[in-house]
């Protein structure tokens, strides 16, 4: 499994309505049917930006966890994708603070964001 799959999987546990969204996507995949990272981040962020009213505390410290996880074990080009490709596209929303309170100080500040 690559470490694309890896992550969509693990997305598709944390937030199980992504699954369908994920599963209709093709803007974002070869025609193969692989993905980069950055594809995938774009796609959860517009998934996370859709149901912000609706993600539950529960659901926005598990995102939380992951971004942090993600961001201290990922090598430096896939730090770069969460940055550009997840994080900055959460940025600047009315959810963005309820959002990001989970996500660790040092992770915000490597990517010049204000929650």
């Amino acid at each position: 499994m690559t470490p694309e799959e890896a992550a969509s999987r693990h997305f598709i546990r944390l937030f199980p309505g992504f699954a369908a969204d994920w599963e209709q996507e093709d803007l974002l995949r070869e025609d193969d049917g692989s993905f980069t990272l950055c594809g995938l981040f774009a796609a959860i962020s517009t998934f996370l930006r859709d149901r912000a009213a609706t993600l539950t505390p529960e659901e926005r410290r598990r995102f939380g966890d992951y971004v942090n996880h993600h961001f201290h074990q990922a090598d430096e080009p896939a730090r770069d994708a969460l940055g550009a490709c997840l994080i900055e596209n959460l940025e600047g929303y009315a959810f963005t603070r309820d959002l990001f309170a989970h996500v660790a100080p040092e992770v915000l500040r490597q990517f010049r964001v204000e929650a």
